[in-house]
């Protein structure tokens, strides 16, 4: 249900209702696995609300590899950036979100970059995307 108001755009709908998930599993106490479709390379992504669902979950299962993910990633930031990522992945460490759960660092990688550098992100995403699904066809092929 939560991941069908996420597709529809109903963003706090899917917030409120997690909460009453919450409450629930406070009271009863049974294991939940959400699933939201979330693409976090998409131009489209929205950062409403996610925040509030890293919080409200123990843990992000990345449905890739999160190794080659994140391989993707420092690689457009270099092409990017050049000699600038250096610094740019200093201040990504450290600045880790210890109220979220527990979230992949590649994702949470590209969370920072959505939030902290919003004039590059489209660009370096969009490569990281690229070098992304480039190195899973190697894989497959």
């Amino acid at each position: 249900m939560v991941g069908q108001l996420w597709t529809m755009g109903e963003y706090s709908a899917a917030i409120t209702l997690e909460g009453f998930w919450n409450e629930l599993l406070s009271a009863v106490g049974f294991s939940l696995f959400c699933a939201y479709p979330i693409d976090i390379f998409d131009p489209e992504f929205q950062m409403n609300g996610i925040d509030a669902i890293l919080c409200d979950h123990t843990h992000l299962l990345p449905t890739g590899d999160d190794s080659e993910m994140e391989m993707a990633i420092y690689l457009a930031l270099g092409e990017i950036l050049g000699t600038g990522s250096h610094e740019v992945c200093r201040t990504m460490a450290a600045n880790h979100r210890s109220s979220w759960g527990v979230v992949p660092k590649a994702e949470s990688t590209i969370l920072w970059i959505r939030k902290n550098l919003p004039g590059e992100a489209e660009e370096v995403l969009g490569l990281a995307r690229h070098h992304y699904h480039a190195s899973q066809s190697a894989v497959f092929a």
